[in-house]
């Protein structure tokens, strides 16, 4: 996979020091321990926007020149390709930053200035139509030994959300005969009926910088991110509603990812500051009413750039058979114990997450 890149057209009868040598660049998508949209093997359906300066030096060309301010880089032949081939200026520092993909309608205010990249994201109204953003840099000085291609890769610098509930079949009674009495205790099932996430910002700021050189390197790959969520925006929430097909989950003990698992939720990276912030999943009990909320608190928890948060927990069920709200398990080796009062706390990913339950909706009417 390539791309070329160039500087501009030398002063009248001034000729600069290059060798001829193509830039070349390669692109590929950082493997990650987390569902994504963009993969090394889908990155190429999309071109890519490529933004990139040479700081001049010495007696040709002094000062910072502008190389590529947005260029659009299409996979066509085997190769990234934007155009007439481009080549190294000997002997300067090129800096380059890369973003895919090059149509991004969430994105707004773009600038390029300084090898330093700023733009805004804005989360759509449907999340389902969001990109998932991804970015590169790289920093060189080309000398006649550094020619090898620009290798991007391309990392995600969105979080994604997804909540996948399991519910886990509890029996005071384990042999068969009284399996064979309690028939109910197998056949019982949740259905979610809804996922809402209230209360977040849907807005962020981003720079993005190729680091400089460290003493005695010729090329860096490593980047500077920064953000800020729009300090003037309004809280957003968002609901998805599963009425007509409502997500069933039963007591294998498996975990349901209520959004796609290869598509999980795209959100900005934030630090949530308002008790209003919280993930609500709405379910009954098979069919019936009434309907009982999880309520997982986001105060105070962060979201932070390019990590996948998934929030798995079990519902047990009471020997009588009917679903018991409020007892969880978590899916880390050492779970702290619940208890029966519906409002627990355990460790996930090495911080704690309280879980509640709406206790107006929920009635202790297990069958006897």
């Amino acid at each position: 996979m390539y791309a070329t890149s160039c500087t501009s057209d030398p002063d009248p009868g001034i000729v600069p020091p290059t060798t001829g040598e193509e830039m070349i660049f390669e692109a590929e998508s950082e493997p990650l321990a987390r569902a994504v949209v963009t993969t090394s093997e889908t990155l190429t359906n999309k071109p890519f926007k490529l933004f990139g300066d040479v700081n001049r030096t010495g007696e040709y060309y002094p000062g910072l020149k502008e190389m590529f301010g947005g260029t659009k880089v299409t996979f066509k032949n085997n190769r990234w390709d934007y155009g007439a081939k481009q080549y190294w200026l000997m002997g300067q520092e090129h800096s380059f930053v890369a973003i895919h993909p090059y149509d991004i309608p969430e994105i707004t205010d773009i600038s390029y200035s300084n090898s330093t990249l700023s733009f805004k994201y804005s989360l759509p109204q449907d999340l389902n139509a969001a990109n998932d953003l991804l970015i590169a840099t790289h920093r060189r000085k080309y000398t006649l030994d550094s020619a090898q291609p620009v290798k991007f890769n391309f990392i995600h610098i969105l979080p994604r959300i997804n909540v996948a509930p399991a519910l886990d079949e509890v029996l005071m009674y384990e042999d068969e005969t009284d399996r064979e009495n309690y028939p109910y205790n197998a056949d019982e099932y949740i259905l979610i009926r809804s996922l809402e996430i209230r209360s977040f910002k849907a807005t962020g700021s981003f720079t993005l910088t190729p680091d400089p050189l460290a003493a005695g390197s010729m090329t860096n790959d490593k980047f500077t991110l920064g953000y800020a969520v729009e300090t003037e925006e309004k809280l957003v929430s968002i609901k998805f509603e599963f009425e007509d097909k409502p997500i069933k989950v039963t007591n294998n003990k498996e975990n349901v990812f209520v959004i796609d698992k290869e598509a999980p939720i795209v959100m900005i990276p934030q630090t949530f500051k308002t008790p209003l912030a919280e993930i609500v999943l709405e379910y009954t009990v098979n069919d019936d009413e009434p309907r009982r909320k999880i309520i997982i608190p986001l105060n105070g928890k962060t979201w932070e750039m390019g990590k996948m948060y998934t929030y798995k927990f079990t519902i047990e069920k009471a020997y009588t058979g009917q679903i018991k709200p409020g007892t969880f398990t978590i899916d880390v080796d050492d779970p702290l114990l619940t208890d029966d009062e519906h409002d627990d706390a355990w460790v996930w990913n090495g911080e704690t997450i309280d879980f509640t339950f709406d206790k107006e909706n929920y009635k202790d009417d297990y069958k006897q």
